[in-house]
């Protein structure tokens, strides 16, 4: 009897929601979700948005029916607090990498603070050599460790926000909000390039991502030491008001047409709905008694005015 008492309380049933995780350094983002899995013993571990294993922060990880949130989620807005160094490039645009240039740093704070304010808004971003992309059907990281490079094609992104927190030659700290596939790196590589003197990342911090603040985050430690009681206090549930994906909510006809993968048309829904949710592309259906149900895509065409379903779930209440 003591025996099962023991299992039990190792092997709970499997919770379905978000983990909001401060990433520490040095860990990449795939391997703080395998030492979740691993300790909770979870069938199915994701996260939204990939954080580079020098970066610390916030890292959303997706457990079991949650990891159907994540695609969603990495198309959010994401803030960081940046150090960067003038006065060398690097192969890999950040300290860990080998120098490729040196530059004598501009003595003009006043030019250096001008640069870096240059990058606020739409621009085209070539991604780095060192990074996940694909060249015919390759990473690029493991053609940049066979010592080649190849031609990559810019990525329209945007830098929604640029604010100069101070400069110390040759240190300059930066608080940046950006678009979905924005490399900071790249960032801090370009503003050496501008002022032709090289320049690398030398920390980096992400605060913000996928609607949730660094404020939300939970130290990686003590989630894998305080096991059970810690996740069931901290794990944000798929139904929770928290996550930026809205919320429609649907009666019994809709939980239905759902199952069989049909459209759910405006008579079906409960309750009043903001525009705001009538109109967002994504949004989670909700039952009557709080059941997240599936992802439903707004139609279009002759399917306007109506959702369809995107991905179900397969969670109880």
């Amino acid at each position: 009897m003591e025996v099962l008492h023991m299992f039990e309380d190792r092997m709970p049933s499997q919770p379905d929601g978000l983990i909001i995780i401060d990433k520490p350094q040095n860990l990449s983002s795939a391997e703080v979700g395998n030492l979740v899995k691993r300790r909770f013993r979870f069938k199915k571990v994701g996260h939204a948005g990939t954080l580079d294993p020098i970066g610390t922060g916030l890292l959303v990880v997706c457990v079991n029916e949650g990891a159907k949130l994540s695609k969603v989620l990495s198309e959010g807005d994401r803030a960081y607090d940046v150090r960067g160094k003038l006065g060398a490039a690097m192969d890999t645009q950040d300290r860990t990498g080998q120098i490729i240039s040196e530059g004598e740093v501009p003595s003009d704070e006043k030019l250096v603070r001008e640069t870096i304010l240059s990058f606020l808004g739409p621009q085209m971003q070539t991604p780095p050599m060192y990074s996940a992309k694909k060249h015919q059907g390759r990473e690029l990281y493991k053609i940049a460790r066979q010592g080649e490079t190849v031609e990559r094609e810019a990525v329209s992104v945007t830098v929604y926000d640029i604010g100069v927190t101070s400069v110390e030659l040759p240190i300059f700290n930066l608080h940046v909000k950006t678009s979905k596939g924005f490399y900071v790196r790249t960032l801090c590589h370009d503003i050496g390039e501008k002022l032709g003197c090289g320049a690398h990342l030398e920390e980096l911090r992400r605060t913000v991502h996928s609607g949730f603040s660094i404020e939300d985050a939970l130290n990686l430690d003590e989630l894998l030491d305080g096991g059970w009681d810690m996740l069931h206090k901290y794990l944000v549930p798929l139904d929770s008001e928290k996550i930026s994906i809205p919320r429609l909510f649907v009666g019994h006809e809709a939980e239905e047409e759902i199952h069989f993968g049909r459209r759910v048309k405006p008579f079906m829904l409960t309750g009043h709905h903001d525009t705001q949710v009538l109109e967002a592309p994504i949004v989670r259906a909700i039952s009557e008694s709080g059941r997240v149900l599936a992802l439903l895509e707004r139609g279009s065409g002759e399917n306007e005015g109506s959702w369809l379903v995107e991905r179900g779930f397969f969670v109880g209440k």
